[in-house]
């Protein structure tokens, strides 16, 4: 078996690929342990079959098998013994029994285990990384805090600490400059400052210390300690001077002339890098030569210019002459040169490798005419104080790599210069060489410069034109340089002309003149908007050295264009804003060059696109940075470079849909108080680091895509007023840590998908004003520690899956402003303490389960705007104290179960408010204030015939509905009962009144106008009828209108809407059509009933009541008088459901024309006192009455004659 692995694992294996091998090696491990393994449990079955097998061995299986019965192991081959024992055998590919125990067969996945990666025993250990086993291999996962893989080998795993590695500081090939150290992540300027040496203590010798002391003596050399370091070249040149025979014959000023040739000397290698000349009329340097009268010693040192004929000094013997050029001079310029500051007039030292920098105490010379240090390896910049000199003729300072700067002022720019142009600044010297400087100093090294379209050869051209020209002599090079990048940034933004800056673009008729703007004049003076100051606390727009520290360019202050790359030139700045200003193009990387920056705001433009550049985490002295309201960076991620900022102060990216991840490096932004990414696209998780940003104050993350768990690491964040991250991807539960905010006020976490419960610890924040947690899936039920939130005003948890009572600790937070709970499943009564909340503007709690009454004490809210109780099932009336409530908005009591009408208290309101929104269940409550059409609704929907008749054009309904919603003062009824029996009045009037001719029989004159009045029903005077009752509550229960002779009509259904009817009497009113079904629905309340005498006899009963007697009467249990006689038309059999009436004590239906057998059940009523039946058609079942004990029947009038009645009273 592994010879086959091995042969065919060596047709995979590539020579240079490493990972091959190892993978090769591992499989032959892992099948030489199966191997290992098969032979084992070859040898316990031999043993096992020969009945050596003990009871103790680990590798036994205690399961017998047979051939009959299956024998297996996880992940291994099984073996069944020849006396029946089950053995485990060789693992699968890719697992092992790296435990040793057999029961649990070969438990481990070798692929992806990291203790047992590839084979047993073989764990994952990778440096500073989370290490994962991936197909056998170990392979890194993630890196440690601090650390990254800068080398892309997975086997070194994070080698880089990126908290302090120089080239790689806080993020791999960030490199910091040689002159800053990296410091948690950060580059860091080093201290520069060198320790004292430790040699303090010169030579003893007389001669050394009087040197000493005369050396240190001089005004311009402050610096005693290279004076005491053995090493330096003055304790050398020292130490050689006073070992000078002819010392103490020299005068002062000798001795510190040839201290300072001695100290050049040891400064720059004599020794060791000077080439030795021997020539007739000189001699090589730190000879000691007998002094003469004609010349000093020192004035006999060669010189490698033939142009000075070997004399170096003066008639005095003073040194006005240095030539050294091409000597393979090393080191550096000393200083001590300086000493010669009354004879040295030529100093060249071109053609060497002297290195360092120029010393500023060359300045000093004042008679120096000629200065030649081309050609050397020199650094630095340019000392300023070279130019004091008055005399200087010649300067070559070219050819010195890394030498920058700008040849100083005064009288240099009169006298010949050469420089390397393209590093040091020559006001003075021609066009072409300030072009170069500038390319030079330009982000593309001046290729935008070199096109005569660009904004920057514009901005060049105008520099050096005149009368430009003429002021640049007088200008340093910071200041020419701001000039050409301020220039360039008004030709790269100002796309319309040299006089349209703040002209809105869209406006033809805009005027402006801003011609301060590349004018002679001073920046700092009259360029606006650097000159304006509008700020309610005076910034300084320019420093003391005439450089810009504050560029405003807001609300349109310029016209499109792009921000040229020169803006990184303008290294002063400390305020830059361009906010609203039509910029398109890209935020130029070079903007991580104004690193003394403390406020960037580039926000609200038109077209402005691409990512931020990462080179914007340089700029750590930024405090506040504005990128927001730019669409047109959507698809851009934020840079891990970010993090570098740690003196943010607030960071806005709103409204510009960034997308991907926020990085972890986000918690080094330590400083950090505002942090707005609202509508971004950003997605994944939010990183824990965001809970090192202690600073943070105000969190807005509110439309991104942000999913996963709320880091726990958030509670940290002590300083927090304000959490907004509602409309996100957001899961998990609520962690209980955020209860420890005690000084947030506002919690956004709406629209997520946030599960589990309210944390009770939410009780604890106590400086919390409004809570929004609404559309997540939040369960259980509301803490009633939320009670403790004393100075919440807004409330919301609405749309979640909350169960539960309303607390009634809610009523003591008195500082609410508004309550939504709408669409949970909150059940119970709606607590009574809420009324106690006299500043609450909006309730909103439909959507739930709430049971029971409104209750009134709502009405002490009198400031409530909004009122949703909807989608509940609330019962009962709304209470008229509601309309207490005061300047309402939107109310909405729809589906519920509510009854009666609404209170005019709430109508009133409608009057006085003009966009007043009532909602209601119109077919469930009585509205006069909603309009006709649920008014209409209303009626309809307590029709007998489901508003059929109402919506019939010239019905009596359609009528009374025309006449009834006139009435606009229908609210000052007080039930909905009392306006329905207003409605069954009108509809009686226009049943009956077919000719508008009702007259009287009981009194001389009648009114009928007193009908259809705007009057109460139950006013004695009003509404007349021959007798009218009504209750305490202003219902009638009484009506009869005998012998008040109508012409005709049909008495409608609508009389069963009076609920409260106890007595009705129809008495010869000429009344036709069938008896209503619908006065069955009286049941409880209509105890007299009497339908006689409507008969209208012209020639023939042409108009009467008719049809049958409706069974539904038998639902008239209150009944005790039935009186149907003398009507002439009512046919059918009397109805067995009136056996049903066991109050009923009068039956009169005698002359109709009924017929049929009298029912038993009706013949069986044992209330009866009187019965009528004559004059119909009755065809048996009188006796009945005669056997049925009826003891109270004393009146029966019957036919008899024709039929056997032995108990009749009177037979007809």
């Amino acid at each position: 078996l592994s010879s086959r692995l091995l042969h065919q694992d060596r047709t995979n294996v590539v020579d240079d690929n490493g990972s091959s091998r190892r993978k090769l090696s591992r499989r032959l491990v892992g099948v030489l342990v199966g191997s290992i393994l098969v032979i084992v449990a070859l040898i316990i079955a031999i043993r096992l079959s020969k009945g050596g097998g003990g009871g103790g061995d680990s590798n036994e299986n205690s399961d017998t098998c047979s051939p009959d019965t299956t024998c297996s192991f996880d992940h291994a081959t099984a073996i069944c013994t020849t006396d029946g024992q089950c053995v485990m055998g060789a693992c699968d590919f890719n697992y092992g029994n790296c435990n040793g125990i057999s029961t649990d067969g070969c438990e481990v996945d070798l692929q992806t285990n990291i203790n047992h990666c590839g084979s047993c025993g073989n764990t994952c250990t990778l440096a500073n990384a989370n290490p994962t086993c991936v197909e056998g291999e170990c392979e890194m996962e993630s890196c440690l805090n601090g650390f990254s893989s800068c080398d892309g080998q997975s086997s070194t795993g994070c080698e880089t600490n990126v908290l302090s590695s120089h080239d790689n500081c806080g993020t791999c090939n960030m490199k910091c400059d040689a002159d800053k150290s990296c410091i948690n992540s950060i580059c860091v300027q080093n201290d520069t400052t060198e320790p004292p040496s430790n040699n303090t203590e010169p030579p003893s010798s007389i001669a050394f210390t009087k040197l000493k002391d005369l050396i240190s003596g001089l005004s311009f050399d402050p610096s005693m300690e290279a004076l005491l370091d053995p090493s330096s070249p003055q304790y050398e040149a020292l130490e050689w001077l006073s070992e000078d025979p002819n010392l103490d014959v020299y005068e002062d000023s000798q001795k510190i002339q040839r201290f300072v040739l001695a100290t050049l000397f040891f400064s720059t290698g004599g020794h060791d890098h000077w080439r030795k000349i021997s020539l007739e009329s000189s001699s090589e340097w730190l000879d000691y030569l007998p002094s003469s009268t004609d010349s000093q010693a020192e004035c006999l040192w060669y010189t490698t210019s033939s142009s000075s004929n070997g004399d170096i000094c003066d008639s005095n013997g003073n040194i006005v002459e240095l030539h050294l050029q091409n000597n393979n001079l090393v080191g550096t310029i000393p200083p001590e040169l300086a000493l010669l500051s009354n004879s040295l007039s030529t100093l060249v030292l071109d053609q060497n490798k002297i290195s360092g920098t120029i010393p500023t105490e060359l300045g000093l010379l004042q008679f120096l005419e000629r200065l030649d240090l081309s050609s050397n390896d020199l650094t630095g910049y340019i000392p300023s104080e070279l130019g004091s000199s008055h005399f200087f003729k010649y300067v070559a300072l070219d050819d010195n790599e890394s030498l920058e700067g700008s040849i100083p002022l005064s009288q240099m720019c009169e006298q010949t210069i050469i420089v390397d142009c393209s590093k040091i600044y020559c006001p003075c010297c021609d066009k072409e060489c300030l072009r170069q400087h500038i390319s030079a100093l330009s982000p593309d090294s001046g290729v935008a410069l070199a096109d005569t379209t660009s904004p920057q050869y514009e901005a060049f051209e105008w520099l050096t034109s005149l009368p430009q020209q003429e002021n640049l002599f007088k200008m340093s090079k910071s200041k020419i340089v701001q000039r050409y990048a301020l220039a360039t940034l008004y030709k790269s933004t100002n796309i319309l002309g040299d006089y349209e800056w703040s002209c809105d673009p869209n406006d033809p008729m805009a005027q402006c003149e801003y011609t301060g703007w590349l004018g002679t004049g001073d920046v700092c003076d009259s360029w606006e908007p650097i000159s304006w100051n509008y700020y309610p606390n005076p910034l300084n727009t320019c420093d003391d050295d005439g450089l810009v520290l504050v560029l405003d360019l807001d609300e349109g202050v310029c016209c499109g264009g792009t921000i040229p790359p020169e803006i990184g030139l303008l290294t002063t700045l400390e305020l830059f804003t361009m906010q609203l200003s039509f910029l398109s193009g890209k935020i130029p990387s070079e903007i991580g060059l104004l690193t003394n920056l403390e406020t960037l705001d580039i926000s609200r433009q038109d077209n402005l696109n691409g990512p931020i550049p990462s080179t914007i985490g340089r700029l750590t002295n930024l405090k506040h940075l504005n990128l927001g309201m730019n669409s047109y960076m959507a698809g851009s991620t934020l840079p891990t470079e970010v993090g570098n900022l740690i003196h943010l102060e607030t960071f806005y990216l709103d409204y510009s849909f960034h997308e991907g991840h926020l990085p972890s490096e986000i918690g080094r932004m330590v400083a950090l108080a505002r942090f707005n990414l609202y509508e971004n696209n950003m997605i994944g998780a939010l990183p824990s680091e965001i809970g090192l940003m202690t600073s943070l104050e105000d969190v807005n993350f509110r439309k991104n895509s942000f999913s996963g768990a709320i880091p726990s690491e958030v509670g940290k964040l002590s300083s927090l007023t304000s959490l907004d991250c509602s409309y996100n991807n957001l899961s998990g539960s609520l962690p209980s840590e955020l209860g420890l905010l005690k000084n947030l006020e506002r919690m956004g976490l709406d629209y997520n998908y946030i599960v589990g419960n309210i944390p009770s610890t939410f009780g604890k924040l106590e400086s919390l004003q409004w809570l929004e947690l609404r559309n997540n899936q939040l369960v259980g039920s509301l803490p009633t520690e939320v009670g403790r939130l004393l100075g919440l005003q807004n409330l919301d948890l609405s749309r979640n899956s909350l169960v539960g009572l309303i607390p009634t600790e809610l009523g003591v937070m008195t500082n609410l402003d508004s309550i939504s709970l709408t669409s949970n499943f909150l059940a119970g009564n709606i607590p009574s303490e809420l009324g106690m909340l006299t500043i609450l503007s909006g309730l909103h709690i439909a959507d739930n389960i709430f049971l029971g009454k409104i209750p009134s004490e709502l009405g002490q809210l009198t400031d409530l705007f909004f009122f949703d109780v909807s989608r509940n099932e609330l019962t009962g009336q709304i209470p008229s104290e509601l309309g207490l409530t005061g300047f309402w908005y939107d109310v909405d009591f729809r589906y519920n179960d509510l009854s009666g009408m609404v209170p005019d208290e709430i109508c009133q309101i409608g009057k006085t408010i003009p966009n007043f929104n009532l909602l209601v269940d119109c077919d469930e409550l009585l509205c006069t204030c909603c309009g006709e059409e649920c008014l209409k609704k209303y009626f309809k929907a307590i029709s007998p015939d489901d508003g059929v008749a109402l919506d019939t054009l010239n019905s009596p309904q359609y009528f009374a509905f025309q006449w009834l919603k006139y009435d606009s003062n229908l609210a000052r009824f007080s039930s909905a009962q009392r306006v329905i029996e207003r409605y069954v009045f009108a509809t009686f009037h226009y049943s009956t009144t077919i000719n508008n001719n009702w007259t009287c029989s009981s009194f001389d004159v009648c009114d009928m106008a007193l009908w259809m009045t705007d009057r109460d029903i139950c006013e004695v005077d009003a509404w007349f009828v021959y007798t009218k009752e009504c209750n305490d509550n202003g219902l009638v229960v009484k009506l009869d209108f005998s012998d008040i002779l109508c012409c005709g009509g049909t008495i409608p259904p609508e009389l069963a809407l009076l609920k409260k009817l106890e007595y009705l009497e129809l008495d010869s009113n000429w009344l036709s059509g069938t008896l209503p079904t619908e006065l069955g629905s009286l049941q409880s309340s209509l105890g007299h009933l009497v339908i006689k005498n409507q008969v209208y006899f012209h020639g023939t009963y042409d108009q009467t009541v008719r049809g049958n007697i409706p069974s539904e009467f038998g639902l008239l249990t209150s009944l005790s008088i039935l009186n149907l006689e003398s009507n002439f038309g009512l046919e059918g059999s009397i109805p067995s459901e009136l056996g049903q009436l066991s109050k009923l004590q009068l039956l009169l239906l005698s002359d109709n024309q009924l017929s049929g057998i009298i029912p038993t059940e009706v013949s069986g009523m044992t209330s009866l006192e009187a019965v009528t039946l004559d004059s119909n058609d009755i065809a048996d079942g009188l006796e009945n009455f005669c056997t049925s004990d009826i003891p109270s029947l004393d009146q029966f009038v019957a036919d008899c004659l024709s039929l056997s009645c032995w108990c009749c009273t009177t037979c007809k």
